[in-house]
C-alpha cells in the first residue's frame, strides 16, 4: 500500500460514517496573529472550531493536513526524522464522544 492508498482509505472509511472531507490548509496559518509560522498539525487549522465556532461542513470532518515542523531540520535525510508531512485526522465537533472516536480509530 502506497501514500495515496493509506490517505484514501482513511478518508473513505470516515466519510462513510458520516464525515465531510476538508481539504488541507496552507502551511502558513491563516491568522496573522497565529503563535506558530507554520501548521504544525492536524488540528492547528480547526482550533476555532474545537473551541466551539460552528464548521460551515458540520460537526463530522475528516483531512490531511500538510504539516512542517523545524525543530528537526539539523536532523532531516536521517532515516528518522521528517519534517514535511502529512497529517490525518477525524474531528468530531461536539457530535459524538470520545469512546466512539477510539473504537472507529482502533477499527479503521
Amino acid at each position: 500500500m502506497n501514500t495515496r492508498d493509506t490517505r484514501n482509505r482513511f478518508i473513505d472509511y470516515f466519510r462513510h460514517r458520516g464525515h465531510e472531507r476538508i481539504l488541507s490548509s496552507s502551511l502558513i496559518p491563516p491568522r496573522p496573529d497565529d503563535p506558530v509560522l507554520f501548521v504544525t498539525s492536524g488540528m492547528h487549522p480547526l482550533i476555532r472550531h474545537l473551541r466551539g465556532e460552528p464548521h460551515s461542513q458540520g460537526t463530522r470532518l475528516v483531512n490531511s493536513q500538510r504539516c512542517l515542523r523545524t525543530t528537526d531540520l539539523d536532523e532531516v535525510g536521517d532515516s528518522t526524522h521528517l519534517t514535511v508531512f502529512e497529517m490525518l485526522g477525524s474531528w468530531s465537533l461536539g457530535d459524538y464522544p470520545h469512546e466512539q472516536s477510539l473504537r472507529w480509530g482502533w477499527s479503521c
